[in-house]
């Protein structure tokens, strides 16, 4: 199950987000043992957390070995839930750090050369 937390940590402070995503969010990390097994126990969180409502953050600083082809899998799971949050209204964020691995897959995917929104949600909410 998503762990609930009740602030988004400095970001609050800073204003970054309103009132509504600092009351409640769920929080997930990502694996740190990324395999078709643990991506698909992490895909039944996102729905979890998906039925809830409340804004998601999703940690990613975790994760630290991956199968091939895992990184694309994770991204294209990440990007389909991006996409899913901002169709239900849900405020959909990355938080940590991005594993190097994660960042190669998303440099030579064309990732980090899309849009500034795109680039500034790959980068997550902790700079």
């Amino acid at each position: 199950m998503p762990q609930y937390i009740s602030t988004f940590d400095q970001h609050a402070d800073m204003g970054m987000f309103d009132d509504e995503h600092r009351s409640h969010a769920v929080s997930i990390t990502l694996p740190s043992e990324m395999n078709v097994a643990s991506l698909l126990k992490f895909f039944e969180e996102l729905i979890d957390g998906f039925s809830t409502k409340k804004s998601l953050r999703i940690d990613v600083s975790a994760a630290t070995i991956f199968e091939a082809p895992i990184p694309l899998l994770a991204i294209q799971l990440l990007t389909a839930a991006r996409q899913h949050a901002a169709t239900i209204g849900v405020h959909f964020s990355l938080v940590g750090f991005l594993p190097p691995v994660l960042v190669s897959a998303l440099v030579r995917g064309g990732f980090m050369t899309g849009t500034s929104d795109d680039i500034a949600f790959w980068n997550g909410d902790i700079r």
